[in-house]
């Protein structure tokens, strides 16, 4: 689901997975919430649409600048999220085929 760009996973493995990342993916990037790592650099100007389209947005009561700023800072969360999906690609698989032949270890135990 999170490889497809489905949507968010749940919580618990967004956890996991910044468990196995040692970090480097956080759960909270991996559920779209806003994280300050410290280090916040000035916003680029606004450059890139047209002063007229700028100016109607505003009329509007929308912020180009922050728009902007949200949709650069979701491509690079995508980006890092697709990154490390390739990286940890083998042992995905290697999980996913274990469990495909043996089975999830509480199988057993379900009451359902």
């Amino acid at each position: 689901m999170i490889e497809r760009g489905d949507g968010p996973p749940s919580p618990s493995l967004a956890k996991r997975i910044e468990f196995v990342s040692d970090g480097e993916v956080t759960a909270a990037e991996l559920l779209g919430l806003s994280v300050n790592k410290g280090v916040q650099e000035d916003p680029a100007p606004f450059t890139q649409a047209p002063a007229k389209l700028s100016e109607e947005a505003r009329a509007l009561g929308l912020d180009p600048e922050a728009i902007a700023e949200k949709a650069v800072q979701d491509a690079v969360k995508r980006k890092r999220i697709d990154a490390w999906i390739e990286e940890n690609r083998e042992a995905m698989d290697t999980n996913a085929k274990d469990i495909r032949e043996n089975g999830l270890w509480s199988d057993g135990l379900r009451l359902f």
